[in-house]
């Protein structure tokens, strides 16, 4: 019998401490995690198969695109895509986050209602994450 495959996820932050817990996280969660540090590794790492089931970026990248800039194209690449967007600097933007259909997460994280909201999401979509030990 096939397994199916653990859902891909694209974690995007700048902080190698915050990418690392919430890769950590996930990966626990039962995703098949690519980690970015700027909006560049982020979009080599959408060219990737599987596509993403969830993708979290933080606003601030320091220099190059934002992470905004990463979620547009994500969107336009993946519509149904799940994104959070992450910011210890920034307050939480309705009219932004309803037009590029975001959710709004922020700093610092708190993981276990991060994964809860997450699963529920998935549970709307049809989709299931099994936690455990991700696939290699």
């Amino acid at each position: 019998m096939d397994v199916p495959a653990a859902p891909r996820a694209i974690v995007l932050d700048d902080d190698p401490q915050v990418r690392a817990i919430l890769g950590e996280a996930m990966a626990m969660a039962g995703f098949s995690v690519s980690t970015a540090d700027c909006a560049a590794a982020a979009f080599a790492a959408m060219q990737a198969l599987p596509p993403p089931t969830v993708l979290t970026t933080d606003i601030d990248l320091g220099e190059g695109p934002s992470g905004m800039a990463v979620a547009a194209h994500a969107r336009e690449l993946w519509p149904n895509l799940l994104i959070f967007v992450i910011s210890g600097n920034q307050s939480s933007d309705l009219a932004l986050e309803s037009r590029l259909g975001l959710h709004f997460l922020a700093k610092p994280v708190r993981i276990a209602a991060f994964l809860c909201t997450l699963a529920d999401m998935l549970s709307a979509m049809g989709l299931t994450v099994v936690p455990g030990t991700p696939p290699r």
